[in-house]
């Protein structure tokens, strides 16, 4: 009876801290991490047993989830033991009420006003588990009296911002065999500052970054902008199975429910799904697969060659054919999907043959360009003139430097709601995005992440010749050849906002496959996509039965 009377009044108290975050926004979500979001950190990165650390801990909640977390398992809650810090003296009398009310030691939950980076409360711990929500692109962590510290073995990070002091100092307390789950920032997936993009590079290579995932918008008090979570381990070699060299993307964006206009939270079922995913991809390698606009495991060589983004929709396989199973319907198509079995087999079967044929042969089956021909970009491409008029609004995107095309309809949502989005213009999939303003930056990408989206209007948004290839023609935007002409078209200087008008761009002159040995090259390329769809969709299919006849099952007991 006590410990049930404990548990009540653990929840009333989370449910006031919940609400008063929710009054306070900003404010308030400085010390409060919504609690689906804590969920998934503690169902990814299980913590059964050891040292549990958080440097910015709030009001406790990872501490009071991972506690949970066993209990829930049937572990031993005395296998875990807790250590913090948090340096806002109101929040920590907070963490020590909350673990209080539960019962949890909290003896290792430190306090002192100058905060984790310039004094340390656990120097000398190496922790088997790290649970964090830090401050998202803190710019006031005093940076500057910590240039030569220890703990910078990636590079030192720029005094303007703390992402990747957090992340190094996570890295830092974690024991060899540890494992850190953290919330950031999007900007550090992909960012604007050399020193950052040079630290996430060197981490990247030590094999340290395990997954990342994108998750919803709108589920912080404290910011609506777009937020992923890391995990990290410290010996991938031992703690996974043949996962050494690869990293997982996980796009849970498009999950989550609304529980008011401005506000939206995970479900338990969606928790699930991920952590789900992610074991399998940890510990079940043959039980694990990619799921198309969802989750995509990537080698390390891929990731160097897309300069070391980490951004999940730059990798994840869009697939529009890919739908959901609703269970509903389980019952009455299970025996559709018993008579297409077979034919499946076949079809995979056969697919798998013709593709392993073509890769096999790829030097003799690929056609090379037998001849190029001299093209102005003007002749390739062509600026759109499509607006969005009165049609429901779709994705916002943004073409930014380093990350290129990126959703960013909660960074825009507030402007959204006041300015008149009849202007923005439509921005479809192949269609290329072109910011004027950067260019010289090398802010230009093709769109692949959405069917149809909106942009500024102050981008050119320029379509593709139905003569010439869409793959090509994107590709040749981005090459390092045509990058370096960009420079030549612009005008201004870096104080003055240098800027690349699309008259200039469209100008420039490049060799480029001749329209007949494009011809030849889609149909090889329509050959060879459309072996990859038949096999998708027959592994989909394939998958879907398995799903279906699992569900006949259960719920038939």
């Amino acid at each position: 009876a006590k410990a049930r009377s404990a548990d009540v009044l653990g929840h009333v108290f989370e449910y006031f801290l919940g609400e008063f975050a929710l009054a306070e926004g900003k404010k308030g979500g400085q010390f409060y991490t919504p609690r689906s979001v804590v969920e998934l950190l503690v169902e990814m990165l299980e913590p059964y047993k050891g040292r549990v650390f958080d440097p910015c801990c709030g009001s406790g909640g990872m501490f009071v989830q991972s506690e949970k977390f066993v209990t829930d398992h049937q572990g031993k809650v005395n296998d875990i033991s807790i250590y913090g810090q948090e340096s806002n003296q109101t929040t920590w009398r907070l963490t020590k009420m909350n673990l209080a009310i539960r019962s949890i030691d909290s003896s290792q939950v430190k306090w002192n006003n100058e905060g984790s980076f310039l004094n340390d409360a656990h120097k000398d711990l190496k922790a088997d588990f790290i649970i964090a929500n830090p401050p998202f692109n803190d710019s006031d962590w005093s940076g500057q009296l910590l240039r030569k510290d220890g703990r910078w073995k990636f590079g030192a990070p720029p005094i303007s911002n703390a992402n990747f002091a957090w992340i190094q100092h996570f890295i830092y307390h974690l024991a060899p065999t540890g494992k850190a789950g953290f919330v950031l920032a999007n900007s550090a997936l992909a960012s604007e500052n050399a020193t950052e993009n040079e630290i996430r590079k060197n981490i990247i290579e030590t094999d340290i970054v395990e997954c990342i995932v994108s998750i919803p918008g709108k589920l912080f008090h404290s910011t609506p902008i777009p937020v992923s979570i890391w995990f990290l381990d410290r010996n991938k070699a031992v703690n996974t199975k043949n996962r050494t060299n690869e990293i997982l993307f996980i796009d849970a964006s498009k999950l989550g429910t609304n529980i008011s206009r401005t506000h939206s939270k995970l479900t338990r079922k969606n928790v699930l799904k991920i952590a789900a995913v992610y074991r399998d991809w940890r510990t079940k390698p043959k039980e694990y697969f990619d799921i198309p606009g969802f989750c995509q495991s990537v080698g390390l060589q891929t990731i160097r060659e897309k300069n070391y983004i980490l951004f999940p929709a730059t990798y994840i396989d869009l697939d529009h054919s890919y739908e959901k199973v609703s269970t509903a319907t389980i019952k009455k198509d299970l025996l559709n999907s018993w008579n297409s079995f077979a034919d499946t087999q076949t079809r995979v079967s056969a697919s798998s043959k013709k593709l392993h044929t073509l890769f096999c042969n790829i030097g003799k089956s690929v056609p090379m360009p037998q001849k190029t021909e001299r093209f102005k970009l003007g002749d390739i491409f062509q600026p759109s003139v499509e607006r969005l008029g009165n049609r429901k609004e779709p994705e916002i995107l943004t073409v930014t430097e380093n990350a290129g095309l990126v959703f960013q309809k909660e960074r825009f949502s507030k402007r959204v709601a006041t300015d008149n989005t009849s202007k923005y213009k439509i921005v479809r999939e192949t269609d290329v995005v072109y910011n004027p303003y950067l260019l010289w930056a090398g802010a230009i990408d093709q769109c692949w992440i959405v069917k149809m989206g909106i942009t500024s209007p102050a981008y050119v948004v320029l379509n593709v010749k139905p003569d010439f290839n869409p793959t090509l023609a994107g590709r040749l935007v981005k090459s390092s050849l045509l990058i370096k002409m960009y420079d030549g078209i612009s005008i201004g200087t870096i104080q003055r906002r240098r800027r690349a008008p699309v008259e200039k761009f469209l100008e420039l002159e490049v060799m480029f496959p001749s329209l007949n040995d494009q011809k030849i090259y889609n149909e090889f390329s329509y050959e060879v996509q459309n072996e990859l769809f038949l096999l998708r969709e027959s592994e989909r299919k394939l998958n879907t039965f398995i799903r279906k006849l699992s569900d006949h099952w259960l719920n038939s007991k």
